[in-house]
């Protein structure tokens, strides 16, 4: 595969006066964000297999001590995900609930993998990982309902796993959307799903591999995305100006998108995983 050239730095804001006027300038000043510290930092306890983790190391999830962390941790924190050594670096987790102005920070080296088991995602009993008439029948890896000031940062990654086999199945997350087509929906999880989160920030975090949407955003008076964009996808890329629905799907209004960024076809930016998909913030 080629190596992407750099694309630039972005900034983008979410306002819910965007439809009322669309040609209005967004004249508040961003400045780029930083890593608040940490209130608790939880040491990986088990290691990647390949770009994955391995079958025995399944049911081992940090769900419950990933959540008790945030739970416990005091606004304007963190939680600190970190590699214990650079061959335990992944943490593997089903859905995860944000706290008003606590930080999940993805440490550089670590691993976010969410679990494979749909059953962890159920809203309703059964229900994740099939296709039905209405679907969103998953709750997101990452939750957040009224949690002004959270956010989700560091330089480590959060893969949703989608191209990989669904725990008691024999398709991947992709192929039941795919099998959706013929009529139906499917019931993927997305990676984030964040309701009414004013000030919630995206720094620097790597998103790769979802089994649906990637970020969803409902509307909050701000919403901040920074750094560079790095979708990776195929062997070969070109330039484009990205539309604003690529970014958090059609519901969430973007007010200011930065220029350019370098997009590989067919990868679908935070909207749908299709393939092999990597977003970098």
């Amino acid at each position: 595969m080629r190596a992407l050239s750099a694309a630039p730095t972005l900034i983008l804001l979410v306002s819910q006066g965007f439809f009322a006027a669309l040609s209005a300038q967004d004249m508040r000043k961003v400045t780029e964000p930083s890593i608040p510290p940490a209130c608790s930092t939880l040491q990986a306890k088990i290691g990647r297999a390949g770009m994955s983790i391995a079958l025995e190391d399944e049911t081992k999830l940090d769900t419950q001590r990933i959540q008790a962390a945030i739970d416990a941790c005091p606004p304007g924190r963190a939680v600190v995900l970190r590699r214990a050594s650079a061959r335990t670096d992944a943490f593997l987790s089903g859905p995860l609930n944000l706290r008003r102005g606590v930080v999940l920070v993805v440490d550089r080296g670590a691993y976010l993998f969410a679990s494979r088991n749909p059953r962890d995602y159920d809203r309703t009993p059964g229900v994740c990982g099939t296709i039905t008439e209405d679907g969103h029948g998953c709750k997101a890896l990452i939750n957040g309902d009224d949690v002004p000031d959270s956010g989700v940062m560091g330089d480590g990654v959060i893969d949703g796993r989608g191209g990989e086999t669904i725990l008691g199945q024999n398709i991947t997350w992709w192929n039941l959307a795919d099998q959706a087509r013929a009529g139906g929906s499917q019931n993927n999880p997305r990676l984030m799903v964040l309701n009414h989160c004013d000030n919630f920030v995206l720094y620097r975090i790597t998103l790769m591999n979802s089994p649906n949407f990637h970020v969803g955003y409902r509307p909050g008076p701000r919403c901040g995305v920074r750094r560079r964009l790095h979708p990776r996808h195929g062997q070969s890329g070109k330039s484009t100006n990205l539309p604003p629905q690529a970014f958090f799907g059609s519901f969430c209004p973007i007010f200011r998108l930065g220029d350019r960024a370098t997009v590989r076809p067919r990868c679908s930016i935070l909207v749908r995983a299709r393939s092999w998909s990597r977003m970098g913030l």
